[in-house]
């Protein structure tokens, strides 16, 4: 255990059994919460590194047009937005 760490059980163990109940509490969700983060991410990479190889191959292939940001955003939001909530939903 890092100093830091215990310095923060020591303090914590100062607190009445209900806030160390809480701290508890919030310091397990946290834990949980940056495995979910690193799953989600370490499956998105993938999913990035696909979208990118297409579109470059759609660039190269002449089949892309430029943009405005007006236009763009209604794509962005669909498409990466859309994608991104269905692989999370399958986490």
């Amino acid at each position: 255990m890092t100093i830091l760490l215990e310095t923060a059980f020591k303090k914590a163990s100062a607190l009445s059994e209900a806030e160390q109940d809480i701290f508890a509490k919030l310091f397990m969700e946290e834990i949980e919460s940056e495995k979910k983060w690193d799953k989600l991410f370490s499956k998105s990479e993938d999913l990035l590194s696909d979208m990118a190889d297409m579109v470059l191959d759609d660039y190269t292939n002449g089949k892309t047009n430029l943009l405005t940001q007006e236009q763009l955003w209604p794509l962005i939001r669909i498409r990466i937005f859309g994608n991104f909530i269905k692989n999370y939903q399958k986490i």
